[in-house]
């Protein structure tokens, strides 16, 4: 997939910045693009959703879900701002 992405990057003149999680470049860009004025971070892994969040100044809210469970490992210094057992709550 990735070699499809830098095939068709290369047979247009605009540039392509790459970013992922847990960088807050990716959240900066978002909440820019969006116009976000109080953006909030649903996730469900610590380590990417909810780190990243917290680190680009967002509030997180951590879906139990997922990979991560919402009280998450003991001694984790990731804690997010909200937490839910399910988007159903």
């Amino acid at each position: 997939m990735i070699a499809r992405v830098s095939t068709a990057h290369c047979r247009d003149d605009r540039s392509a910045t790459r970013l992922g999680k847990p960088s807050r470049a990716i959240f900066e860009v978002a909440c820019r693009q969006l116009g976000a004025s109080r953006p909030v971070m649903l996730g469900d892994q610590l380590a990417t959703d909810i780190a990243g969040a917290l680190g680009a100044g967002l509030d997180a809210v951590l879906v139990g879900t997922g990979l991560a469970p919402v009280a998450g490992p003991a001694g984790n210094r990731v804690r997010p701002t909200w937490a839910l057992p399910s988007l159903m709550e």
